[in-house]
């Protein structure tokens, strides 16, 4: 075989190799540390054994907020890194770390598997977020994740004013949300997101 022709199959096995390879390093970079994480106890948490039964994949973000410190830190372990946490564990991913606004817009939700869904539909492993007008005039935003439980569902979410992990009712959630949200053209800035 000429030697241009052995140069040009090295490089056909070299691409096919790196085209192989590097989703399989990418996967393993993101199962890994749910791996990992899943093997320490889970201290005592707010979320009642039932829903952590029913929605394991609520362990991961758990786990990840209590090995940060058991508190709320924004931007290091606020409402929307413990959303995104859960993604993570559901097989979604997120490529960067997501904000409130991020997890408001509808391409970033369909982008990780979710699709909009209506308030009054709401169900287990849907994701609520808000935005609201914040100090100085800045947009804000909160979020949390419906899990089910032996009765009716919960909100656990990561919040400021309670200053960590919580849960509430879903109507109570609901109240909050409908309290504290601004309005667009009339409209409470209120959203709910499904798994496709």
């Amino acid at each position: 075989m000429p030697r241009s022709q052995t140069k040009n199959h090295k490089k056909r096995k070299l691409v096919w190799l790196l085209f192989v390879l590097i989703p399989i390093i990418a996967i393993a970079a993101f199962i890994i540390p749910i791996i990992q994480t899943n093997k320490r106890t889970l201290g005592k948490t707010v979320v009642p054994d039932s829903s952590l039964r029913l929605h394991p994949e609520i362990i991961y973000p758990l786990k990840n907020y209590q090995r940060k410190g058991n508190k709320y830190i924004w931007g290091k372990n606020d409402c929307s890194t413990f959303v995104s946490d859960f993604l993570l564990a559901s097989g979604k991913p997120a490529l960067k770390r997501l904000t409130t606004e991020d997890l408001y817009r509808d391409a970033t939700m369909d982008w990780h598997g979710y699709k909009p869904t209506k308030i009054a539909d709401i169900e287990p492993k849907d994701i609520i977020v808000f935005r609201y007008e914040g100090r100085y005039g800045t947009m804000q935003g909160h979020t949390g994740i419906v899990l089910s439980t032996s009765k009716n569902p919960i909100v656990v979410h990561n919040s400021l004013s309670s200053r960590g992990v919580v849960t509430n009712t879903l109507p109570e959630f609901l109240a909050i949300a409908r309290r504290v949200a601004g309005t667009n053209n009339g409209q409470k800035m209120i959203k709910a997101f499904t798994p496709k």
